[in-house]
């Protein structure tokens, strides 16, 4: 699917970033998710630490990211 990034704002091929990692939340119900190019999905992979980190660490993150 051809879309908008949120990142960068090219019209690229688009990929799901989910903001709380499924790997940790993945039986959460409700789980936000945002619209990023492959390469800025990759970006911000890059500042979400393997290790489980409270839920507004992850809102931070990403706000950090999209204002950067």
């Amino acid at each position: 699917m051809k879309a908008k990034c949120k990142k960068c704002g090219k019209e690229k091929r688009i990929t799901v970033h989910h903001v709380l990692p499924r790997r940790f939340y993945s039986t959460e119900k409700v789980n936000a998710t945002i619209e990023l190019c492959w390469d800025c999905h990759m970006e911000l992979e890059k500042l979400i630490p393997f290790k489980q980190m409270p839920r507004n660490f992850y809102y931070c993150v990403l706000v950090e990211f999209l204002s950067t």
